[in-house]
């Protein structure tokens, strides 16, 4: 990556850490205070459509509120295809995104007995293999063999420090879990599962507004639509009536 990139991408990862890192404290310890318990545990998900959240629990109880922090998505990194750059794009947003969350967690543990495991959203893109991708006509020889040195290099450097959670992503793969499964959790899924069914719901809707505009509902469908949307976003905030 050249260095006017390295230096964009730097600035862009220090603007996600400055917009976000005030917002997921509050919103953070405004949910854990409405547990009782003293063992609460805090972990960061992600939706399908690459939003980032935060689950918290006392091992009874959960609650769920949204983060601020960008994570990367699939038009930044890709452009639509997948190359050297994307993937040196997806582990500089690695690393950046666990400096944020230790962060974050260094916070919380000074305000209540909280454990927060931090795991590799990016990992599945890290650990690629790019000898088995057919990236060679893209690039001259001498570029592909200097690209995929750095690519190795980073791979190499990552299943070092993250050995722990190779073995452990590997293992969920190995039983037939998925990278979902790896990263939210196993115990998890209850936002994402309703998430993905308000969504579906909202599709299945707009898929079929001519029917519904013929038995002139199309009206109550758009409000359906909003109210649905609307219980998406209030399942992220920190509120009084959450049990």
């Amino acid at each position: 990556m050249p260095k006017e990139s390295i230096d964009e991408c730097m600035q862009g990862f220090k603007q996600r850490y400055e917009n976000a890192f005030e917002q997921d404290i509050s919103n953070l310890i405004s949910a854990i205070k409405k547990f009782h318990s003293e063992n609460i545990t805090v972990w960061h998900c992600c939706t399908y459509d690459g939003s980032g959240y935060y689950t918290i629990s006392d091992g009874t109880n959960k609650r769920y509120v949204s983060s601020a922090y960008d994570l990367m998505c699939d038009w930044e990194c890709t452009g639509g295809s997948w190359s050297f750059y994307s993937y040196e794009c997806l582990y500089m947003g690695q690393m950046h995104l666990i400096k944020y969350l230790k962060a974050v967690r260094s916070v919380l543990y000074k305000n209540k007995s909280v454990t927060m495991p931090l795991k590799c959203l990016y990992i599945d893109y890290i650990l690629f293999d790019f000898e088995e991708y057919p990236l060679r006509e893209f690039y001259d020889k001498k570029t592909f063999r200097r690209c995929l040195a750095i690519a190795n290099k980073y791979r190499e450097n990552f299943a070092e420090k993250y050995s722990n959670q190779v073995k452990i992503y590997n293992h969920f793969v190995s039983e037939g879990y998925s990278y979902w499964d790896y990263y939210n959790g196993l115990d998890n899924k209850e936002f994402i599962c309703v998430a993905n069914i308000i969504d579906k719901a909202v599709e299945e809707i707009l898929k079929n507004r001519i029917c519904l505009e013929a038995c002139e509902l199309w009206y109550d469908a758009r409000s359906a639509i909003l109210s649905m949307k609307d219980i998406k976003r209030n399942m992220l905030k920190p509120s009084d009536n959450k049990k």
